[in-house]
């Protein structure tokens, strides 16, 4: 196993839209369709033959063949993974040994972030130390990484929120103060994942000093999804509009005014990944003049387009094979935008849902976006 610094869960957060999209729930009796990209096999497993895995671990990832295996030793009413994957673990032989085996097509080329998780009593809690991340011996590397220098957190009033909203700033090394190339972030909240691995690249002159101004996303209530709300035209239109208009409006102008973000569009961006990527992608196409780029990674739905729209800026999509459903919208997104003679570019990886493909891919899409013959 390769480990990566951790992306934590409040960085990453496990949400409604992101589980479910791509949880695998379909099992097969010990074989899986030869070009399923990613499918769960029951295999008759031993305690003995988890035992001799295990050997003085309490968890492992491994890999047999085109098969990935996630087996832990825990007490519990109920087993997970998390992360990149989610999939419930079954208990051996009503041992307290969980497993999980997964076939995964192209699997040496495969990158997986993962986490366990326990329930009882109804209630998931996730096991602080059993976190990773698997990568086939093709896998692209991590990039190299380090901690933001220049990292800021506010909370400024919405008058169209009519609250406090935390937003982060990230101001690059070499900051200039006056007209920054800047990406606008969906969930702020993730920003220092990205700026891990901004830094190194700045320092070497490969990606030009770049500002992330990254809007936090709402508290999450049991009751009611505000974030796919904010993120996804339909959900609440009012709650939509309002959020949308915070974003482009007075947020931009904060950025712009306070620390000299770009007010060329050609050197502005917004990103986002998950519904994030649908709000990135749905206010490029509202509001052409605003933004140059947008970067949507595992887009959920589609932005609404017809062949009568005009897609003035240019689009980084990026999707997982082992995310099915979200990788299937992603595509098709991206031959939309070609129907459409747009300049767009797509990257899959063989990989989930995963917030570390998007960290380590963050950085090739800055670079196709900012630095020209790129």
């Amino acid at each position: 196993m390769i480990f990566a610094q951790p992306v934590t869960a409040n960085e990453f957060p496990t949400l409604p839209d992101d589980s479910t999209e791509n949880e695998i729930t379909a099992d097969f009796v010990g074989w899986c369709p030869s070009n399923a990209n990613i499918c769960r096999v029951n295999r008759d497993w031993t305690v003995e033959a988890i035992q001799a895995q295990l050997g003085s671990d309490r968890w492992k990832v491994w890999q047999e063949g085109n098969q990935l295996i996630f087996a832990i030793r825990t007490r519990a009413q109920d087993v997970l993974i998390a992360g990149g994957i989610s999939t419930n673990l079954t208990p051996v032989k009503d041992s307290d040994y969980w497993v999980a085996t997964l076939q995964i097509l192209n699997i040496d080329h495969a990158m997986v972030s993962y986490i366990f998780g326990v329930m009882q009593n109804g209630t998931t809690q996730l096991i602080a130390d059993s976190h990773g991340v698997w990568r086939g011996q093709h896998a692209p590397k991590p990039p190299p990484m380090t901690q933001p220098t220049r990292l800021i957190t506010q909370a400024i009033y919405s008058p169209e929120l009519d609250e406090m909203r935390q937003v982060s700033v990230y101001l690059p090394l070499n900051y200039s103060g006056v007209d920054v190339p800047v990406v606008y972030m969906a969930d702020g909240q993730a920003l220092a994942a990205f700026t891990r691995v901004m830094e190194p690249l700045i320092y070497k002159g490969l990606i030009p000093p770049t500002m992330i101004v990254g809007v936090h996303a709402p508290w999450f209530e049991p009751t009611r999804n505000r974030r796919s709300e904010e993120y996804v035209l339909g959900l609440n239109d009012d709650v939509y509009i309002a959020h949308e208009q915070f974003f482009t409006k007075t947020v931009r102008r904060w950025a712009e005014l306070q620390f000299g973000a770009s007010q060329d569009p050609a050197k502005r961006a917004i990103f986002g990944f998950s519904d994030g990527a649908v709000f990135a992608g749905n206010t490029g196409v509202r509001h052409p003049n605003l933004y140059g780029q947008v970067m949507m990674f595992s887009t959920t739905q589609q932005p609404y387009v017809t062949l009568r729209t005009a897609i003035e800026p240019r689009y980084y999509l990026l999707a997982g094979t082992l995310e099915p459903p979200i990788y299937a919208q992603t595509h098709q997104f991206y031959f939309s935008l070609l129907l459409l003679n747009a300049e767009a570019r797509f990257t899959r990886r063989i990989a989930g849902h995963d917030g570390v493909m998007w960290q380590e891919e963050f950085v090739s899409a800055l670079r196709w976006m900012f630095l020209p013959d790129n």
